[in-house]
């Protein structure tokens, strides 16, 4: 039982190993036969890059590979994949472009493909041989083979002081940036679109649109913004890329929505946005700015109390003290007034502001009693104005003829104290 089947394994494994023999040969004679049509003109292939010169770093450059026959193609072309060093390579290309040209008297079908190359560094950027793989049709029937293009390499250089790391710039023909502000209120009353208050909220969203540009290249946004700002709180959000092609035509397109929280009350700016347009057609450098709001920010109730809580409360406080020192000091000065405990000095002042001359001259002798225990105001003073200024109070008091224009001046009451 075993050696019969150790024989069926044998013949298996035989018939297995003559299949992959044919397949070999098979391949083998439709290359020398590919070759061989290589060699008669019967089928070509050709790569070349446009532009052809005075290419810039991240410049979209354009690898043209193209296959022809003098028969047609039976089958859809296949270009492998090839890597370039210090560039990216992108393949978006669905399709070949087909067109047919006479040569020599014969016509020839031919197909074209496109691949995008964005050069990273400047240099020579060498494009390795690109492997073909066809299907053409011959006098026995479909030849399927490969052909390779011939490597070939270009010059890369920096135009632009402006293309540096620190700085948003972009290699773009043509180039759309704008942008979109949404405002959101904390409350629903309606104010004046430069007029917030705190808990609003704005958003901006930025809208960048290049031609014959890669998204991978595209310029970051977020570092031209300021995050550490004491007026606002920055929310970005996440950016959207997208890259699309349309008969030949390739556009990068980028998005992003930013928010702005207003937490504090003032006046300040957003930022403007500047992005470096290169224009590889043109060799000019072409600033694209997005213009910045200014605006004012005012406090809601809540928002100042938050705000000044302290504050507020050392003024509560505050006020309650001197409100209820204040009662106190009333109370008092209500009971010193009925009971005549109020100082002197406070008596006469007041004596003289309603221009009460007795109560005034009262409260002198109130003040020389308690002082000298004197009774006579002329005899206890040695200053001659006082003395002078005492006689004629003691005229106008007790002269035969008083006048209203003798009354003693508030100045002459002062210099008597």
């Amino acid at each position: 039982m075993s050696y019969r089947t150790d024989g069926m394994s044998f013949l298996r494994g035989y018939w297995l190993l003559f299949l992959l023999l044919i397949a070999l040969l098979s391949c083998s004679a439709n290359g020398n036969d590919l070759a061989q049509n290589q060699a008669e003109s019967r089928v070509a292939i050709r790569a070349w890059v446009e532009p052809k010169n005075l290419i810039a770093v991240h410049q979209q450059v354009i690898v043209n590979i193209e296959v022809m026959t003098d028969t047609w193609f039976t089958k859809g072309t296949l270009i492998h994949r090839f890597e370039v060093a210090n560039a990216l390579v992108v393949s978006n290309q669905k399709f070949a472009y087909n067109s047919t040209q006479i040569l020599g008297g014969k016509t020839y079908v031919k197909q074209r493909w496109e691949v995008a190359v964005y050069p990273l560094k400047t240099g020579d950027v060498f494009i390795p041989s690109i492997t073909a793989e066809l299907t053409i049709k011959s006098e026995g029937g479909d030849l399927t083979g490969y052909l390779a293009t011939q490597p070939f390499h270009f010059k890369v250089n920096k135009p632009s002081v402006m293309m540096v790391d620190d700085v948003a710039w972009l290699v773009s023909p043509d180039v759309r940036f704008q942008q979109d502000w949404l405002v959101t209120r904390a409350t629903r009353e309606s104010q004046s679109e430069q007029v917030f208050e705190v808990g609003d909220a704005i958003q901006r969203t930025i809208s960048l649109r290049a031609s014959d540009a890669s998204i991978m290249l595209m310029p970051d946004l977020n570092h031209l913004e300021n995050a550490d700002n004491e007026s606002y709180f920055f929310y970005p959000g996440p950016v959207i890329r997208s890259d699309d092609s349309n008969r030949g035509e390739y556009w990068a397109n980028q998005s992003q929505q930013l928010t702005y929280r207003f937490k504090a009350p003032g006046e300040f700016s957003l930022p403007d946005m500047t992005i470096y347009q290169w224009n590889p057609k043109t060799q000019l450098l072409t600033p694209h700015t997005l213009s910045g709001k200014r605006l004012t920010v005012e406090h809601t109730l809540l928002s100042f109390i938050k705000a000044y809580f302290p504050q507020i409360i050392l003024f509560v406080f505050t006020f309650l003290v001197l409100f209820v020192l204040g009662r106190r000091v009333i109370y008092r000065y209500q009971n010193a007034k009925k009971e005549g405990l109020l100082p002197l000095w406070w008596q006469y002042g007041r004596a003289i502001k309603l221009r009460q001359d007795v109560m005034a001259e009262n409260v002198l002798y109130r003040r020389q009693l308690d002082e000298s225990q004197q009774y006579c105001l002329v005899e206890s003073t040695s200053s001659a104005l006082k003395k002078q200024i005492l006689l004629r109070l003691q005229r106008q008091r007790y002269g035969k003829k008083q006048s209203q224009s003798a009354r003693l001046k508030r100045r002459d009451w002062f210099n008597l104290w």
